[in-house]
């Protein structure tokens, strides 16, 4: 039996996508009685710490060794992975979900011990947005302590859901978007070498988490405003959102909505400060995010699949997935605070659509790959 797994990324993409759809579907069967709870809380954590973390972990447990040539995952490892998001999955399906804080701070702390060895055996920052590593896990295990401190939901979802994905996609963000966007001059080659810029770094790390904190102690239109400009500078000055790329692709194309979406979340919270924050906060989940995410994962699977990149210029499937993702925000948008209404069933069925989507896609390459391999 294999001891190491150079590809964590297989199974828990695909559980990712299961922790996904679960997710969404708790309201519908909340609103049949299926479920006998408010699962406004349960269905949050499910999202952050199921669905999205399962791909945050999948990445990082595939990249870090890579990037740092240390050992790859273990199998235990992967595996510890894998139950920690059933565990999520099963204590907010089960009515336990305030026990999930604690699953994910187990979570938070697995991947800092996965990460901090690495990182301390090549004793090396690759370029500087791992900068913002610190920041997102120092405000996702603040999140936690401060929610059963307190015992305000708020906490997990701004600091351990918002402020840990944010600034892992604007710190990961600032190397990986322009590659896959494929700007000019964005692919490292090796013998190359970068100038961290330290200050100006920091300083983005500094001001876009203090928006966070501003947040949670109300003043809402400071942090909108922050982050209106954190995020728009960045957009501009690390990912290009406005430069042309080698060659169109969809893919670049997609990545370019879902940082726009990023800012437009923030946008509309600044003017809409004391209503539709649900609405507004779901244009970030969804358009923002969850496309962001998707796309990502594409890439990955892909380049460990043997699988070409010219996959990514002009794909049917990866344009449906854009497209299934932008109405399921634009109706979650319209649906607001309406859980049982025609929007929101209209925004599952396109965000569900979206998911298994690229889930077949996703299988069909790893299934491949393995035949190749064979």
């Amino acid at each position: 039996m294999k001891s190491k797994v150079d590809n964590p990324y297989k199974p828990l993409f695909a559980l990712g996508i299961v922790s996904g759809v679960l997710g969404v579907i708790m309201w519908p069967l909340f609103n049949y009685q299926i479920i006998g709870f408010y699962p406004k809380q349960a269905h949050s954590q499910i999202m952050f710490f199921g669905f999205f973390w399962s791909f945050v972990a999948g990445f990082l447990m595939t990249a870090i060794p890579r990037m740092t040539g240390a050992d790859f995952a273990s199998l235990a490892a992967v595996w510890v992975s894998i139950m920690l998001v059933c565990a999520q999955v099963i204590l907010n399906y089960t009515d336990y979900y305030p026990y999930s804080g604690f699953i994910a701070l187990i979570q938070f702390g697995f991947l800092l011990n996965f990460i901090l060895p690495r990182f301390l055996q090549k004793k090396k920052i690759p370029f500087d947005g791992f900068l913002f590593f610190p920041a997102a896990f120092g405000m996702s295990i603040l999140g936690v302590l401060l929610y059963y401190f307190y015992k305000d939901s708020r906490f997990l979802v701004l600091f351990s859901g918002e402020a840990f994905l944010t600034n892992l996609i604007v710190g990961l963000g600032s190397r990986l978007i322009p590659a896959l966007s494929r700007l000019p001059n964005a692919f490292m080659h090796p013998g190359m070498t970068t100038t961290l810029k330290w200050k100006s770094t920091l300083l983005k790390v500094v001001l876009l988490n203090i928006s966070f904190v501003l947040e949670v102690m109300g003043f809402k239109v400071i942090s909108y405003i922050l982050r209106i400009l954190v995020v728009g500078y960045i957009a501009i000055d690390s990912f290009g959102i406005f430069k042309l790329g080698n060659v169109y692709s969809n893919m670049g194309s997609g990545l370019k909505i879902s940082i726009l979406f990023l800012w437009i979340s923030y946008v509309s919270r600044f003017f809409y400060v004391d209503h539709s924050t649900i609405a507004s906060a779901h244009i970030l989940y969804i358009g923002g995010f969850t496309l962001l995410t998707l796309l990502i994962a594409t890439r990955v699977t892909l380049a460990h699949s043997q699988t070409s990149l010219d996959y990514e210029l002009r794909s049917s499937l990866i344009a449906a997935i854009i497209i299934s993702i932008l109405f399921a925000t634009a109706f979650r948008w319209m649906s607001n605070y309406d859980f049982n209404g025609h929007w929101l069933y209209l925004s599952l069925s396109f965000f569900v659509f979206g998911l298994l989507l690229w889930l077949y896609k996703h299988l069909s390459l790893v299934r491949s790959a393995t035949v190749q391999k064979d």
